[in-house]
């Protein structure tokens, strides 16, 4: 991975701080709490930046690029997880229908055909 540059940009009207990493990739933003926002490359899904929302209302006088990261990252794993869960509890009811693979990927195609 290349050496990524941080920049820091604060506008000061809207009591916006955003934190670029340097990747000039087009970015779209994932809230992750009222807070901070997070910015991910449209075709790599990495991060490439952080928006905090009203730093001077909140007094935020220092930022760790790290811990904005993990903050990140824990939600994304939260929802990963959430996901895996979800899709487990499907597996049982389709071995329970006795849908083999081949019927379960007929049925799916017949599902899009309709």
């Amino acid at each position: 991975m290349k050496d990524l540059k941080v920049t820091f940009d604060f506008n000061e009207e809207a009591d916006v701080l955003h934190i670029s990493l340097g990747t000039n990739e087009p970015s779209f933003c994932e809230e992750v709490d009222d807070v901070l926002l997070v910015e991910r490359g449209y075709f790599s899904n990495q991060i490439t930046g952080f928006q905090i929302m009203d730093v001077k209302y909140h007094k935020i006088e220092k930022v760790q690029v790290t811990a904005f990261v993990q903050k990140a990252l824990r939600k994304e794993k939260q929802q990963f997880q959430a996901y895996l869960k979800e899709k487990s509890q499907q597996v049982p009811a389709m071995i329970a229908n006795g849908l083999t693979r081949n019927k379960r990927i007929r049925r799916i195609l017949e599902e899009a055909e309709a």
